[in-house]
């Protein structure tokens, strides 16, 4: 069996997410999209991201088609702020993809003409009319690959095509992916039937809220039992799981970085953690067995997985092994592991057996996770093989072996953008010169922002919720600092790099 270009990638995107640019609103830039990198890496001690730019091009999402390399999103940042956003973004652990369309050409795009809609449809009506593109002559004459390696030169760190609406199969669908694949490009789209066995990942099937009611993910279990490991096109099954997108980024409206948060861990990590392992024997809703050791089962609707002779999730609750990837590698492996998660959805003290790889450690420390990466909760001393770990209700945690560093130190939040911080993502205004009773806080939706006027005790940035209260106003992340007429008597003055 064929796998997919980026399969060894797939186990390593925990963080899945859509990046929204509409109607020439650049509502995210290349930049601030940077930002939110950085603190997701921060927030969850490096896991791997999965990124979806839609609306990396001309005016945005659904603009310009099919103008992929030769027409730059001038209110995102261009190409030079997308270069250094996958650049920098690569060394955070994430991979860069985009959002194009080789179905449909729009009347202002660069690339438009007669003969490659001839004949054709009228397609897609939002912002203004497309028309469906002759894809057997694009394809055939070669100009559709020509305009896809004018995209690999002018953004060379974008690892995916999102390939949207496509609905062609046979020779069309199997030589574009075959090209795009050679150019270094690997496939994701809109449907999980579509460029089946080309694709590593499926909008429909991972957003569970978005597209339609039946035709969501690939439901064969003989596919999913020899592919698990190398793409997310699936429906959630009650022993694998399955990849979930939860928004913060403005796709659909979704705003709400605590859903976002929270989906990782609910969802997302158990799910990547299995994927792993191949699986080696399944019966379905009941047990399966997975390569080294791993055993996952269901009892009386509750899940738990086992690596050899520990149980690693049991219900809500879980340890799981991770291991950061190492320089020159693509993946990890639980198997060989430098930490592990603590996560449970209702709280409370928990003991686990340690699995083999830290069996000779006795000493540990917990950590929250935190916007600012670890913060210390406890030492943690292992007796007879086990550990007992006491968790907030739905925090995450990471336990690693005494020593061990953090992935990441200063962000540099920022970079590239003249300001230091300009999303108050860093816990303090120590890079905003602040004055009089302004404040970094957390709002309601996880957003981190700087509060301007005194008033009540509010909760810290690595608290759960906060909203402002009567009288004060909030300042929402921004590019560019507050302007003032005279010294303010709380406020605060950016400053630049």
């Amino acid at each position: 069996m064929d796998r997919p270009r980026g399969a060894d990638r797939v186990p390593e995107r925990v963080v899945q997410r859509i990046p929204f640019n509409f109607a020439s609103q650049a509502t995210n830039p290349f930049l601030k999209t940077l930002d939110n990198t950085k603190r997701i890496s921060m927030a969850t001690d490096n896991l791997g991201q999965w990124v979806l730019e839609k609306g990396y091009a001309s005016e945005g999402h659904d603009s310009g088609h099919p103008d992929y390399g030769d027409n730059e999103n001038v209110r995102a940042g261009g190409w030079k702020d997308l270069r250094r956003l996958t650049g920098k973004g690569a060394e955070y652990n994430a991979d860069f993809a985009v959002h194009v369309n080789t179905t449909e050409a729009y009347a202002q795009a660069k690339n438009f003409s007669e003969e490659l809609v001839a004949g054709q449809n009228n397609g897609w009506d939002w912002l203004n009319q497309a028309y469906q593109i002759d894809q057997r002559k694009d394809l055939g004459t070669g100009k559709v690959l020509d305009r896809f390696r004018e995209l690999r030169e002018a953004a060379p760190g974008v690892e995916s095509l999102y390939i949207d609406v496509y609905y062609s199969s046979g020779w069309l669908a199997d030589e574009l992916a075959a090209e795009l694949n050679a150019m270094g490009f690997e496939i994701t789209t809109e449907w999980a039937y579509k460029f089946e066995g080309d694709a590593t990942w499926a909008h429909w099937a991972s957003d569970k809220n978005y597209g339609g009611a039946t035709n969501k993910g690939i439901n064969s279990g003989i596919v999913r039992f020899l592919a698990n490991t190398d793409r997310d096109v699936w429906n959630v099954d009650p022993l694998l799981g399955g990849a979930s997108i939860v928004e913060f980024e403005g796709w659909t409206g979704q705003d709400d970085w605590n859903a976002f948060y929270d989906t990782i861990w609910t969802d997302n990590l158990p799910t990547k953690f299995l994927q792993h392992f191949e699986v080696m024997d399944w019966d379905f809703g009941r047990r399966a067995r997975l390569a080294d050791g791993v055993v996952v089962t269901r009892t009386d609707g509750k899940r738990q997985i086992r690596m050899g002779d520990a149980v690693v999730l049991d219900g809500d609750t879980y340890l799981l092994p991770w291991g950061d990837v190492r320089k020159g590698e693509e993946t990890s492996s639980p198997a060989d592991a430098d930490k592990m998660y603590f996560y449970s959805g209702s709280g409370g003290t928990h003991t686990f057996d340690l699995t083999d790889q830290f069996a000779g450690n006795r000493n540990f420390t917990l950590y929250r996770l935190t916007d600012q990466g670890r913060e210390k909760a406890a030492t943690v001393r292992a007796e007879d093989g086990r550990v007992t770990l006491t968790a907030e209700k739905g925090r995450p945690y990471v336990l690693v072996p005494a020593g061990g560093r953090a992935p990441h130190g200063d962000p540099h939040y920022g970079e590239g953008s003249g300001l230091k911080d300009p999303g108050f993502n860093a816990g303090g205004l120590d890079d905003w010169n602040p004055r009089g009773g302004a404040q970094a806080v957390r709002a309601a939706n996880g957003d981190n922002v700087a509060r301007l006027g005194t008033g009540p005790p509010v909760s810290p940035s690595g608290s759960p919720g906060w909203s402002p209260a009567a009288g004060t106003r909030s300042a929402p992340t921004s590019r560019s600092g507050p302007a003032s007429a005279g010294p303010p008597a709380s406020g605060c003055a950016a400053r630049t790099r």
